[in-house]
């Protein structure tokens, strides 16, 4: 059985956290942040993070992509849904892999805990929080696709 890796994605206006499985996709571990540069454009930044996604999908192995959904409780499209849609439309036009949304309700105050609980200063938070978000994203991803016992 050839399992390969999956890719999450915590996206932001601002920042773009990455995580990757390994190659069991059992375990996430946080991969790297993308800076989007202010002074392009949206969807110029866009293009950007998909270009480097792309690299890292071919450097790495990469069998699906997921990003994280914004929804809220009562299961109404979050303030970032049209966007996140249009991104992944970007990354499903440059990439040709499996992409698949994934509520990321709560992994952004999941990740400022653990930073919390070990002491990270408010700054160093800023830098790290959407790189661990887009891991416990993925992990959340992972965890439940093995309980219902698919690979993806």
């Amino acid at each position: 059985m050839d399992i390969q890796k999956v890719l999450g994605v915590d996206y932001g206006t601002k920042r773009v956290g990455l995580a990757v499985s390994d190659y069991t996709a059992t375990i996430a571990q946080s991969l790297e942040l993308i800076e989007k540069n202010s002074a392009l454009s949206a969807s110029e930044g866009d293009k950007v993070v998909v270009e480097r996604i792309k690299s890292i999908v071919e450097t790495q192995k990469v069998s699906a992509i997921v990003i994280g959904f914004p929804r809220h409780l009562d299961g109404r499209d979050g303030t970032l849904a049209g966007t996140i849609r249009a991104f992944a439309e970007q990354v499903k036009t440059a990439i040709n892999v499996e992409v698949v949304f994934w509520d990321e309700w709560l992994t952004t105050s999941a990740a400022e805990k653990v930073l919390i609980s070990a002491n990270v200063s408010r700054e160093k938070r800023k830098q790290k929080i959407d790189k661990l978000a887009a891991t416990v994203l993925l992990q959340n991803y992972l965890d439940s696709r093995k309980k219902l016992g698919t690979q993806r």
